[in-house]
């Protein structure tokens, strides 16, 4: 189903939402090879403008207070559990994002979903597509839902913006300033300083990185008393809850540190709350 030269077509495959390339097809062999597949899609060829890099991107890395365990990594206890759903988690009234991610099963190295943001404006409206469901990675890098390559924004024109990350049970957080996002993005690193989020303002980990601050568990952008409720309504549940503050597949008094350790703080990403 594809014409043209050989050696400028590239093999690639489809998921369902998006292209990603492979090596160029042999014009000797008329083939072309896909490694470390861990899930299936219709496979193709194409020119690389056409099927891949169209999309401008997103690369970055950031960390989740509750879900980290030391040394830039968290732990993946949700989805060795297989708790972590197959959709989206983020249609509810926290971020009312109603895209349709989804996949056939969770990739390796997967922490949670995650939810991103672009804004033209540090206190604007999300611009038009500019919204979409990642994952987060155990190393905090933020990949699509292949769990590998950068989150790619179909139809969003290149351009500088600012972008907020969120997630279910932490505080959002949103980039300082303006940065470039084109077809590939620079990385944007998060965890690096106080410098890398808006209003300055971030949690410190204590061993030269920063984070997303844990506890909003009722999930209101503001870490109060009342998050201390949902912990204890769902103590020893063991499943995908908002009162597992930590990450580890299950509702323990362990999860009151992060409501205690952050009591009081609120988003400083504009209209959060």
């Amino acid at each position: 189903d594809v014409v043209g030269t050989e050696a400028n077509i590239a093999g690639a495959r489809f998921n369902g939402f998006l292209w990603t390339t492979y090596a160029p097809v042999n014009p000797v062999s008329h083939t072309f090879s896909a490694n470390n597949l861990n899930s299936f899609g219709d496979f193709s060829g194409g020119g690389i403008g056409c099927i891949n890099n169209t999309f401008t991107e997103i690369n970055a890395r950031v960390i989740l207070q509750g879900a980290y365990t030391g040394g830039g990594n968290m732990r993946t206890s949700l989805n060795t559990l297989g708790f972590i759903p197959l959709s989206q988690p983020y249609n509810t009234s926290q971020y009312n994002y109603n895209g349709t991610e989804s996949v056939a099963s969770i990739p390796p190295g997967v922490v949670d979903w995650i939810y991103i943001e672009v804004r033209s404006a540090a206190n604007g409206l999300p611009v038009p597509n500019g919204r979409r469901a990642a994952f987060i990675k155990s190393d905090g890098t933020l990949v699509d839902i292949d769990g590998i390559s950068h989150v790619k924004f179909p139809g969003l024109a290149q351009g500088n913006y600012f972008f907020v990350v969120g997630h279910r049970v932490h505080l959002p957080v949103m980039t300082t300033n303006t940065t470039s996002l084109t077809l590939s993005s620079s990385l944007y690193d998060f965890t690096t300083g106080l410098s890398k989020y808006y209003g300055g303002d971030a949690k410190d980990l204590g061993d030269g990185s920063f984070a997303m601050y844990g506890g909003d568990a009722n999930r209101s952008f503001i870490v109060t008393a009342a998050d201390y409720s949902v912990v204890t309504n769902n103590l020893l549940q063991s499943n995908y809850n908002f009162g597992d503050l930590n990450l580890n597949g299950t509702v323990t008094s362990a999860d009151y540190f992060y409501i205690t350790s952050n009591l009081g703080i609120s988003s400083s990403v504009p209209n959060y709350p």
